[in-house]
């Protein structure tokens, strides 16, 4: 009787070690890991092509007009706290014009990712100038779903 149950944990334990090594990727080995290896795509990096313009960056404070070339790239940072309520809302009026191009999120406390309020991030919002004429990039700061204030940034481009 000894010998059965010590056969059925043997069995047990082999079977558990298989799944572990299963589930690691360690079972992978001589000529399956060349051939795994070879059917992988490496993919080039695209060529970024050079920007003639930097980023305009706007400041909330200061101007509330700018001028930017047509191709150039314009930005927006602001803080956002969604757990907390503090969010901000932006629309362009003629988006022919000022074209939304990307969304960048810088967070905080990045080694605390998922955790509750961890989600305090800077936001930058790219733009760019798509062709000549006149856009209002209207800004609204949030604060637990009411405007807390708003305002407008006329851009040109030129």
């Amino acid at each position: 009787m000894l010998t059965v149950i010590k056969q059925r944990i043997l069995a047990k334990a082999l079977f558990m070690t298989i799944l572990l090594l299963i589930g690691s990727g360690a079972y992978a080995q001589g000529n399956n890991v060349e051939k795994i290896e070879k059917t992988k795509k490496v993919k080039k990096a695209k060529k970024r092509k050079k920007e003639s313009y930097s980023i305009v960056e706007i400041e909330e404070l200061r101007s509330k007009e700018y001028s930017i070339k047509s191709g150039q790239k314009i930005s927006y940072t602001y803080k956002e706290h969604a757990s907390v309520g503090i969010t901000s809302t932006y629309s362009v009026d003629k988006t022919a014009i000022l074209v939304y191009k990307e969304l960048i999120s810088d967070y905080k406390n990045k080694n605390r990712e998922g955790l509750t309020g961890a989600d305090e991030a800077s936001i930058t919002v790219i733009f760019e100038g798509s062709s000549k004429g006149i856009a209002v990039l209207t800004v609204k700061k949030m604060f637990r779903g009411n405007i807390e204030r708003e305002f407008n940034i006329t851009i040109t481009v030129e």
